[in-house]
Order: C-alpha cells, then structure tokens, then sequence
C-alpha cells in the first residue's frame, strides 16, 4: 500500500468550532464485528484485532471506533451503494489537554474517511489513505495514525487463534508470465473445525483475510472477497483456471499443508489483474527457508543404463473412486554408484522424467540385493503441485523398497507396495500411484513387447550384473558371454 508523508507539527492552533461525537440513535441496529489494523505513534507501531460495535440505521452507518489514545468513540458515516463516507472533523475526545479529530489524510491533504463496503460479504475496508487521530481541524498534526484497516463481520482475523504459516510460490507479472518472483514468507491461517482463513495473500493490503469451509479434503473460499484497494480500486481475490472460480486448496488434515489448486488473483471489479500467485503452498511454521527443496542430482562420471519401467497403473473416475488399472512402459535411466552401494534413478515421475532419485544398496536374501528409496526426495515442481517420491503400503506411508538381482539386474518391487508421485514430503497426498513395478534393462521402443539390447555397445558388467565403465582382471559379462580378463 501507499505511504504518505504525515506532517507533525510543533504547535497548533485548536479550532473551537467542532463536530460532536456521533453515537447512534436507539432505533438503529447495533452489532459486534470485528476490527483488524496497524497502528502507529511516534516510533510505536502495533498490529492488532479486536471486537469492535458497528450500528446500521438506514444510510447512515456508525462506528464505535477503538483508539490507544482515547478509547472508543462513534463515528458517523453515510452510506452511498459500496462507499461509506465518514465526514471529516468528527470528536475522538481530549488528550493532554488537546482536542482529538478522527481525519482522513490522502496525498492531497486532510480529507474525509472513506470505507469501501462489500455487503455480501460482510467487510468494511479502508480506501488507500491513512485515519489520522489529529489535533487539529485544518492541519496535519496526528498523534496518532491507522492504516490497513478492515473491519469485518466474522473473526476470521483473530491473531490468538491463528497459527503462522509459510508462503511459498510465484508472484507473475500478470502482463508477461514469464516474469515472476518467488515468494518465501510468513502469513497466517486460523482453522477452527470447518471454518479457515488466510491472511496474508494480497500484496496490497496484507491485513485482508480470505475466509471459507474445509470439506473432504479442500479448502474453498468463495470469489470475490475483498483482497483491499490500490489507488481507491477495490481488489477482490479469485481463482482462476481458465476462467473466473473459487479459491481452492488441498487440505492434509495431518500435516496442516494446503495446496493451491489454481492461479490466485488479486483483480478490480471489471476484472483487471492486479496480482497473480502461482504454485501457492503453505506449509505450517515460522523459519522462512529455501523456496523449495533440493533436487537429487547425480555423481559426475557415473555410468548410466537404460531400463524399461513397467508397472500398473491405479485409475479413478471423476469422483476419486478406484475405477481400475492401467498397464504403462517408459524409459528409464539407472547408475550405480559408491562402489555399488548407491543407486541413481531417473525418469520414475512422468511429468518429469529428467528428475532424478537416490536409493541405498543393502544385501538382501538368497545373494539378491535390496534397493531403498527414502520417501520425501523431492522430483520438483510441477504446474501447482511439488511432487516427491514416496511408496504407500496399505495406509502405511513408506519408503519404497525394490528387490534388485544381480544376474538378470532387474528391480522388483515388493507385492502390495504402490509407487506414488506425492504432492507433499512426508505425508500421503498421491498425484498418482503405480502397483507391481518392474525395471528392466533394455530401451524402450513405444511398441509393447520389443525391446533392445542394452549390451549391444560394448557395455561390460561384473558379476554382481553391476555395469562397468572399463573392466579390470576378472570375470565380466560382454554381450550375454562371460569373459576372463
């Protein structure tokens, strides 16, 4: 948001003519809503929330505005279809002996308080100006002075109950896409039971929270909802996946991490983008750290065979039920490493099939060999979701464990044991799972069945079926013969 320069006074004259408090008439209709703003005196600054009455009476809307100095004290405001206007001039009360004013103050100078109103959903938010707790009726003199302010009906901005989060993603330069920052910082989220808010999302009014409901596992925020204002334009959040929705998230219910499933834009009325998050994940916690974690990178020299991956693939309808399998094959790439005692996998995610994974070799039973991949590696990001390797054995979530024998060096996994492309590090959310996985040495033609030969150029193995970049003395295999060096 905009700051503009306030300019204290040393001395001031009082202007004896002033307005009087505004209470509400007893006709009018009072309520208790709720008040969020950033307040600051002199060097103090303080960000707060709390209860605050709002009184309705025709056009005329009332506010029992809360203040460090003097308490609460009514305004009076008219209303105007979305504008609220708070005349200019009206009494906070006494300080030290001084008349104190609630006044607007904008780049042209003092003016009137002016809230835009969106009824539906039950928000007052303050234009782009500053609410001056002013000593005088003509000049700047503010001890005191609020911005950010937004004054809602529910609490959904309760700071005690809110728990800090971690923001990561994209912030898209709406006008080129290809132009964007990453974003690596704290907001807050409040969940009670079914009901969540966010605060924290809009780049121009940090203070607007985004409220909605938790069902089956998504986060949904209607459209619309006041994401503050940019040169007295009101900004509203939606979703956009090609065209105008809801803001939703996915909801791990264990682990807290919520997952935009679409653009989150900040837009005007007319829908002119102000702002454009993508790639949206928040993650419960403080410590801001990298944007995303660390992909596995393979060891310079080591040697590289191609393999077919086979494997069943789960199938669900557009509900989410389990609606069958289907048989898939692609390439893969597979090295050995540490004096064999590592394995480096790469293509096992499909959407992106140069991400590579690291497993662990252990000696395993009848002279075969197990092959460990940790659940968690991280693959990278993939349109809104990050995706990591994980394996799923009834609602077990686990690493995933492949038999591995070194005389045919085929990779089996075990029976029961899904494959899953995750969307989250340490706890089940598959983007897709695969069932009765294979590696095979070959490379894979795209026709089922046909395959070629990976020993055809010169590649030797030991005989632990482990390939070798150049044989020493010793058995070896070259092209299906066993040779004596």
């Amino acid at each position: 948001m905009k700051r503009f320069g306030l300019f204290l006074l040393a001395a001031w004259t009082v202007v004896m003519s002033i307005c009087a408090q505004s209470a509400p008439p007893a006709t009018a209709q009072t309520e208790e809503w709720y008040v969020s703003y950033n307040f600051t005196s002199g060097d103090e600054s303080e960000t707060a929330t709390e209860a605050m009455q709002v009184a309705f009476d025709g056009d005329d809307i009332y506010f029992n505005f809360p203040n460090p100095i003097t308490g609460s004290t009514w305004m009076k405001g008219t209303r105007d279809g979305a504008v609220v206007t708070f005349a200019k001039g009206q009494t906070v009360g006494t300080y030290g002996g001084t008349k104190v004013y609630y006044m607007g103050q904008n780049e042209d100078g003092l003016c009137d308080i002016v809230f835009n109103y969106d009824e539906a959903n039950g928000i007052f938010y303050m234009t782009d100006m500053w609410l001056l707790l002013n000593g005088s009726l003509t000049q700047s003199y503010a001890l005191g002075y609020f911005s950010l302010v937004v004054v809602s009906k529910t609490n959904g901005g309760g700071d005690a109950d809110a728990t800090d989060y971690v923001l990561t993603g994209k912030n898209v330069n709406p006008s080129n896409e290809s132009q964007y920052e990453e974003i690596n910082e704290v907001v807050k989220v409040r969940i009670d039971g079914s009901s969540i808010a966010i605060q924290g999302l809009s780049g121009y009014d940090a203070s607007a929270w985004l409220t909605g409901t938790i069902s089956n596992g998504v986060a949904t925020f209607a459209k619309r909802q006041s994401a503050g204002s940019y040169n007295n334009t009101p900004l509203y959040f939606i979703g956009y996946d090609g065209s105008e929705q809801d803001v939703t998230f996915s909801y791990d219910e264990a682990s807290g991490m919520l997952v935009a499933q679409q653009y989150i834009l900040c837009i005007t009325e007319d829908g002119n983008t102000y702002q454009m998050l993508q790639d949206v994940v928040l993650t419960p916690g403080s410590e801001v750290g990298p944007a995303q974690p660390e992909v596995v990178v393979p060891p310079t020299g080591m040697v590289v065979t191609k393999y077919v991956f086979t494997a069943n693939k789960m199938l669900t309808d557009d509900e989410g039920n389990y609606s069958g399998y289907e048989e898939v094959k692609r390439q893969l790439r597979i090295g050995f490493f540490n004096n064999n005692t590592e394995v480096y996998v790469q293509g096992f995610c499909e959407q992106l099939p140069n991400a590579w994974v690291k497993g662990t070799v252990t000696d395993g039973a009848f002279g075969d060999k197990t092959v460990t991949f940790a659940a968690g590696q991280y693959y990278g990001q993939y349109g809104l979701y990050p995706l990591y390797l994980a394996a799923r054995y009834g609602n077990e979530f686990t690493d995933m464990v492949f038999n591995y024998d070194p005389q045919t060096r085929e990779f089996q996994n075990e029976g029961g044991v899904y494959l899953i492309l995750n969307a989250m590090p340490s706890q089940p959310a598959p983007i897709e799972q695969y069932v009765t996985v294979k590696l095979t040495p070959g490379v894979y033609s795209g026709i089922d069945g046909i395959t070629a030969d990976p020993t055809a150029n010169d590649a030797w193995y030991n005989t632990q079926g482990i390939r070798v970049a150049q044989p020493g003395k010793g058995i070896y295999i070259y092209k299906g013969k066993k040779v004596k060096r």
